[in-house]
């Protein structure tokens, strides 16, 4: 006596690269088009919508991209670089401050400036300049995000309680102030003059935080953390469940309302509750009209479509018995691979129904295609005897 099974190897799927995999269907996600050439060791891109430049820092040096490669324009101290962008004199301008050093771009004008301290980042925000270093946030007077005059309603600096560590980022979300920091948020409220400044009461303490991975999607303020991906809503802190683990992430972007991270070997792109990884090394990442990134001398693109590669659990089909793949049948084409754990069968190209027969107890099957597969029944005969 036997009977027979059938599974869906989607639905037992334990990894796969450069796919979202859902219960029913698999379908490439990302490829990775090489767009020009970039200096060795850089650490950060911004991409300025006032000078419509892409601009690169490395550790001492600031770069701009002028169509086709980049081009040295100033060397800076070593630091943190981070940028903004704002109005001077009638005129859009980007900024990049990195440790102590201020460098501004508008047009074909570039000017540099030493701040009287050290800024490792920072966010504009009403008007206003507002960076960090340490446990200080400080910020510049009414007047511009150079002015640093000091006074009652100009530059000033706010000493926070050092029980959530020094702070890592500044962010801006629904409005407020938001200080990520070593081990949770803090939330502040800065409206108006300095002397109505505050810091808001709140429940926000989380395991330790990565630095350069907080970033506003959909409506959340998004980060990571030694436990994995976080979100926080403007009340609270919560898990961000991912089937691929974020570990050791440097860097993030948001683009198309997805949350997009460079760590472990690759980016990890998480969509809502879906989140697939690109198998790519990832130094710097901006958004500009897509997902740049910089890995070893050269910048890529993030561009839809590519090729992804799936492999399932183990399928024993519910028994530790001795049964047979007498079939697999593919809802769309892709290269099909299935092993028993000591051999192994290939099908290219393949779709609709294709006939393995190959007995064992678990079996791994493996996909690799470059457009959507629906599903992936196996199909086993099970021999029902002692």
């Amino acid at each position: 006596m036997s009977f027979k099974k059938t599974v869906n190897a989607l639905e037992n799927t334990r990894s796969a690269t450069n796919c979202f995999s859902d219960t029913d269907f698999a379908a490439p996600a990302f490829r990775c088009v090489q767009a020009g050439i970039c200096p060795d060791g850089v650490k950060f891109i911004f991409y300025s919508d006032a000078n419509k430049k892409l601009f690169a820092c490395t550790e001492n040096k600031i770069y701009y991209y002028d169509g086709s490669e980049f081009i040295f324009k100033y060397p800076v101290k070593t630091g943190t670089p981070f940028a903004f962008e704002d109005v001077a004199d009638g005129m859009p301008r980007t900024v990049i401050i990195s440790g102590s050093t201020e460098v501004s771009f508008s047009f074909t004008t570039f000017r540099t400036d030493t701040l009287p301290f050290t800024l490792n980042c920072g966010v504009s925000h009403c008007g206003r300049l507002f960076g960090a270093f340490g446990y200080y946030i400080r910020w510049t007077g009414k007047d511009g995000h150079s002015d640093w005059t000091e006074g009652i309603d100009k530059s000033g600096y706010l000493a926070l309680d050092p029980s959530r560590g020094r702070v890592l980022d500044l962010a801006v979300f629904s409005g407020r102030l938001v200080a990520v920091r070593e081990y949770g948020l803090t939330v502040l409220s800065m409206y108006g003059s300095p002397e109505n400044f505050s810091v808001d009461i709140t429940d926000t303490d989380c395991d330790r935080v990565f630095k350069n991975t907080a970033r506003t999607v959909g409506g959340k303020l998004m980060f990571c953390t030694e436990s994995g991906a976080k979100c926080f809503d403007g009340n609270g802190i919560k898990a961000v469940t991912t089937r691929n683990e974020i570990v050791s992430p440097t860097c993030a972007v948001e683009y198309g309302g997805k949350y997009f991270v460079a760590c472990n070997g690759g980016i990890v792109c998480v969509d809502g509750e879906r989140d697939c990884f690109i198998q790519t090394e990832a130094d710097a990442m901006c958004a500009a009209g897509g997902v740049y990134f910089c890995s070893g001398g050269k910048i890529y693109k993030l561009e839809e479509g590519g090729e992804f590669h799936i492999e399932s659990g183990r399928l024993d089909f519910g028994t530790v018995r001795s049964k047979t793949v007498t079939k697999i049948e593919v809802f769309g084409k892709a290269d099909i691979s299935i092993s028993n754990g000591t051999f192994t069968r290939i099908f290219p190209n393949a779709a609709g129904v294709i006939r393995p027969k190959m007995r064992g107890i678990n079996f791994i099957v493996e996909a690799d295609g470059d457009s959507r597969v629906d599903r992936i029944d196996v199909t086993a005969e099970v021999t029902d005897a002692v």
